[in-house]
């Protein structure tokens, strides 16, 4: 899970592969919990570059990073309470 916003990697599900060449488009649902434990979902679009089977670049585009921003500013602060 990383850590500042709660992204669970397993929960990722790729929804749908719209480009099947060097850059593929793919349509994802990210999830989470936020520092309350809610959960969360979102679709997340992205453009991954595949050259001889290997992904040389990614890049997501978050439908909501609004979300993300305060999920993480609130984890950050309470990651920053914590004891060392």
């Amino acid at each position: 899970m990383h850590e500042l916003t709660g992204l669970d990697i397993s929960a990722i599900s790729i929804d749908e592969l719209i480009a099947n060449g060097p850059t593929r488009v793919v349509v994802a649902t990210n999830s989470g919990t936020d520092i309350h434990g809610n959960l969360w979902r979102m679709t997340v679009l992205e453009l991954v570059d595949v050259a001889n089977g290997k992904i040389t670049k990614k890049r997501s585009f978050y439908r909501d990073t609004a979300l993300l921003r305060d999920i993480s500013l609130e984890r950050e602060a309470a990651l920053a309470q914590k004891p060392a």
